[in-house]
């Protein structure tokens, strides 16, 4: 409810000559209607029903219509998938190849450096915000002004018509690198802990 966008002039216009008042009024009220604030008679649905309303079209995967778009929600969260499944993907590979080879290691070499050191490390990973190392990322590694070495948004170039096979999917994976580096670095820290504890517990067992 109290989403931007859903008031104001991102949803009824922003004024002007022909944009009158009784017009303004009444897409206000075809927006609430659509939004099940309103019912057909204009009045008021108590904020328990609309809950209800939004909870049984959820789970039917009725998102209704983007207010800003004026498409689907369904059909952006659709074309999102690929994308989100591949950096899930690359995000589990990168977890489990570093997580388990730095798990074992610490649990043979326990209570030396490597041990003590790994284990800062993946404390201090696991206790950082996503979002917070997401936002630095981005400062630093995709900003020009600091490093510039990757892009900040997008998962290819605006312009790959020149590309070849090969650029195009470097260009992809280079796009990706940054995102799912931090995306792996809850799992990673997580993982590598359990790999440790299970490891020192198995060394100790009469086996």
């Amino acid at each position: 409810r109290f989403a931007p966008g859903l008031t104001g002039g991102a949803a009824f216009g922003e004024g002007g000559a022909r944009d009158t008042r009784e017009n303004r009024a009444a897409a206000e009220k075809a927006l609430l209607r659509k939004l099940n604030m309103l019912d057909e008679n204009d009045n008021q649905i108590p904020l328990p029903k609309q809950y209800v309303i939004w909870l049984w079209n959820a789970c039917h995967l009725e998102f209704g219509t983007s207010v800003h778009y004026g498409t689907k929600v369904s059909s952006f969260i659709t074309s999102r998938i690929p994308i989100t499944v591949s950096m899930n993907i690359l995000e589990v590979l990168v977890v489990y190849s570093l997580a388990i080879p730095g798990g074992l290691l610490a649990a043979v070499k326990r209570g030396r450096w490597f041990d003590r050191g790994w284990g800062l490390v993946t404390i201090a990973l696991f206790s950082l915000p996503v979002i917070w190392t997401g936002s630095l990322a981005i400062a630093v590694f995709a900003n020009p002004a600091w490093l510039g070495w990757f892009p900040s948004a997008g998962i290819h170039a605006i312009d790959t018509s020149h590309m070849t096979d090969w650029q195009y999917f470097r260009d992809f994976v280079w796009h990706l690198i940054l995102p799912v580096s931090v995306m792996s670095l809850g799992g990673f820290a997580y993982l590598t802990k359990l790999q440790r504890a299970s490891l020192l517990d198995n060394l100790h067992l009469d086996y």
